[in-house]
This record gives structure tokens, sequence and C-alpha cells, in this order.
């Protein structure tokens, strides 16, 4: 039975510099404890991000860098959660991947902008899967997890895992959950969805959902960890084979042609 051990880390943006040592300090406590892999919430180093847009975008270097160290240090991969990045002409919210070996191997760019994003950035146009510590897995930026369509693409291209940065306020965090759970179980794959915290304004509330399946086949999720208020981190350890037959039977269940409108419309 194949096991991964995944953190999350519900940060508190106080600015860059001083919630980047605090992110390392908590990635220093996952590699301490085991962890394989650890993500990262969306514009986790900003309070106001869309105002600091200029200096979001000169500290990514200097974020990706740090966290690589770590990585390197660990033997950890990390989802560097969704930051920001100017591409050429273009501005985009992008979750690096970084290897055991501290190396850059690829990223996921957001594909389905909330908002006042439309007017300030790029959306992404692929959906991929990483193999990160051997494991299949892909990235949904927050307000991708809206879309079934986005879970069940990275799904049907092989996902056995779902890193899911995020930044939802705090009404949003019980509906926010909801979407999680039910794309996890719909999919038939764990999801680690991580939030940020910022009292009065985002909620926290970073959940690890698993799937259990029952004697007589029901597949339900469940909370592997979960995270209230304030910054932590959440660690667990995921079985990757006892859902995949179940995974397997659903995805081979479909009837593409039955969906056509979804495509076309």
């Amino acid at each position: 039975m194949r096991t991964i051990r995944v953190a999350g880390l519900q940060l508190m943006p106080s600015g860059v510099e001083r919630t980047v040592k605090r992110a390392l300090a908590l990635l220093e406590s996952a590699g301490r404890r085991g962890a394989e892999v650890a993500c990262l919430p969306e514009a986790w180093p900003h309070t106001t991000p869309y105002l600091e847009l200029e200096t979001a975008t000169a500290a990514y270097d200097m974020i990706v860098s740090a966290l690589s160290r770590v990585a390197r240090e660990y033997g950890m991969w990390i989802a560097a959660g969704g930051l920001y990045k100017q591409d050429g002409e273009a501005l985009k919210i992008v979750c690096p991947i970084i290897g055991d070996d501290g190396d850059v191997i690829g990223e996921q760019e957001k594909v389905h902008l909330f908002r006042v994003e439309r007017q300030l950035f790029q959306r992404g146009q692929k959906l991929n899967v990483f193999k990160i510590a051997g494991v299949n897995m892909g990235v949904l930026i927050c307000h991708d997890i809206v879309y079934p369509e986005a879970a069940r693409v990275l799904a049907i291209k092989g996902a056995e895992l779902i890193l899911h940065p995020s930044r939802i306020v705090s009404e949003g965090v019980r509906v926010w959950r909801q979407y999680v759970r039910v794309r996890s179980v719909e999919n038939r794959v764990p999801i680690v969805a991580v939030n940020i915290y910022l009292r009065r304004l985002f909620g926290g509330g970073s959940i690890i959902t698993g799937l259990k399946q029952s004697r007589r086949g029901v597949v339900y999720p469940t909370s592997l960890a979960s995270a209230g208020t304030g910054e932590r981190l959440v660690v667990a350890d995921i079985e990757l084979d006892a859902i995949a037959g179940a995974r397997e039977e659903r995805l081979a269940n479909r009837l593409p042609s039955a969906y056509m409108e979804l495509v076309s419309g």
C-alpha cells in the first residue's frame, strides 16, 4: 500500500519578508515531521495583493529561491501556492512545483480567474499533472475548484492527488470546504486544500481530505487533518491505493458522447 505524507501551510500574510520567514519555519517543521510534499496557499505573502502587484512580482524569484533551499535541505517537494509572476507582457498567477532537489520542475497557471483578477491577469489554458514524489498530482488554484470540469480533467489525466492553494474569505470557508469534499468524492481523489488566515477577512479552515470505501462499496470523504483559525501546519498520511479501484471504475463508466454540450457551449 503506497502512502505519502503531505503538509499544508495555513499562513498569516504580513508583508513579504516576514511572511516568507514564517513560511520557511513551518516548512522546516513539516520537513522534520517527514512530509514529502508541502503546499502553500494563494497570494500568501501579501495582505492586499491586488494593491501590491509590483512588489509581488518583484519578490517572485526571491520567494521561489527561498523555498527551493528548504526543499533541497529536507528532500521535500513544495507546491509554492499561487504567486504573482511577470511573464513578458503578461501577469499571471502561477504555482511553481519545486522538486526535492530544489529545482523548479514546472508550474500550474490559474485557469479560472476570479472577478477583478480578470482585469489584472492572463488566465492559464491547460491543467497539468506532475510527477511529485513519485505520485501523479494536479494543482487547482483557488477559484479553479468551483468548476467540476477542472478536477475531472486532472482525474482523467491520471491525478492521484490534488493540491489546492487558496485564498478564501471568512464567509466563504464553509462553502469552500463543501467544494473540496465534493470534488474529492466525485473524482475519487484526495485533496490538500490550504487557505490563508487574516482576522475578520480570510477564514483559514485548511483541510486535507481523504476517501474511504465501505464494505458495500460506498465511497465517502474523510477529514485527515484540518485547521481552524490562525497560522497552522496540517500534516496527514494519505493512502494512495485504497481508492484507486473506485476511481478507475468511476472514470471508466463515463459516457463522453453524452457530454458534448460541455465543449460546444
